[in-house]
């Protein structure tokens, strides 16, 4: 099994699929973003780089997936493994993968929802390159993307979602929307010609 350009992301994830059932071994806790990996056999479990050889009798999870936000205070990491689970590497990129509008306690009265992440957001960086050498030759499963997890620039959801039959998706296009978030503390001017998103609370200092 191969994970590569995801995003695993606190309360955001509360309990997802127990993936034990798919007999690959991993678990997506409750409440905590992470991986939890405790029913292994003789497979190997690396993070560090993609083994060259051994398909399919692997588990490669890229140290490039976005970890964040998991629960350490509470006795988690970012993958806590059992018993006869070892991993070459356990530490993942932590970085807030900054969304434009995704709040944690977002509920049914949630104006606008908006799951893409900003242009200076992690999920646009450090990408592993698309799998070759695992299945099949020629294989076309795999498609090359250019940031980690559902969403990029495109938001898809439209036309496909009840939150767009709601309106509470914003116009798919972010060409020249900029982002304004935390505090403002130096001049900026605001143009006609550009339209701006409050994607989180924003304050003008002096």
């Amino acid at each position: 099994m191969i994970l590569v350009n995801n995003q695993f992301i606190g309360k955001l994830m509360c309990c997802a699929h127990t993936c034990k059932e798919l007999a690959i071994g991993l678990t997506l806790p409750c409440n905590f973003a992470g991986i939890k990996n405790n029913d292994c056999g003789a497979e190997s479990h690396v993070s560090s780089s993609k083994p060259s050889s051994g398909y399919p009798n692997y588990l490669y999870v890229s140290k490039n997936n976005i970890i964040y936000d998991y629960a350490s205070t509470a006795g988690h990491a970012q993958i806590s493994a059992g018993t006869g689970c070892t991993w070459d590497a356990t530490t993942f990129e932590s970085t807030d993968p900054a969304f434009y509008n995704l709040p944690r306690d977002a509920d049914e009265n949630l104006s606008v929802i908006d799951p893409r992440p900003t242009p200076s957001s992690a999920a646009f960086s450090k990408l592993d390159a698309v799998p070759t050498t695992t299945l099949a030759s020629g294989d076309n499963f795999f498609e090359t993307t250019t940031y980690k997890g559902a969403f990029g620039n495109d938001l898809w959801l439209s036309g496909l979602s009840i939150l767009d039959v709601q309106g509470k998706l914003p116009r798919n296009d972010l060409n020249n929307i900029e982002p304004l978030c935390g505090d403002i503390t130096s001049s900026k001017t605001l143009t006609a010609d550009k339209s701006y998103m409050l994607s989180c609370q924003t304050f003008v200092k002096k």
